[in-house]
């Protein structure tokens, strides 16, 4: 029995574990992505103006989007 109820601990961790990855996996992709979207549309031609808008957008990312996408993903 005891072995039973380990197992089944065992695989309730992996389910947890699993579920908080993707959960941050889904947040992580969804800010990428409308990182590079924020990126592209500036449309760089040159590498300098490229890294100072990398900068730029970066700092732009606001707390409350980020917040706002972990909720979506919660739901």
């Amino acid at each position: 029995f005891c072995k039973q109820l380990q197992n089944d601990f065992k695989r309730l961790q992996l389910e947890l574990v699993s579920e908080w990855i993707n959960l941050n996996l889904n947040t992580t992709e969804n800010v990428l992505h409308i990182f590079k979207s924020q990126v592209c549309a500036k449309k760089p031609t040159i590498l300098n103006k490229l890294y100072q808008i990398y900068q730029d957008e970066w700092r732009n990312i606001q707390p409350e989007l980020c917040q706002k996408l972990i909720r979506e993903n919660r739901n």
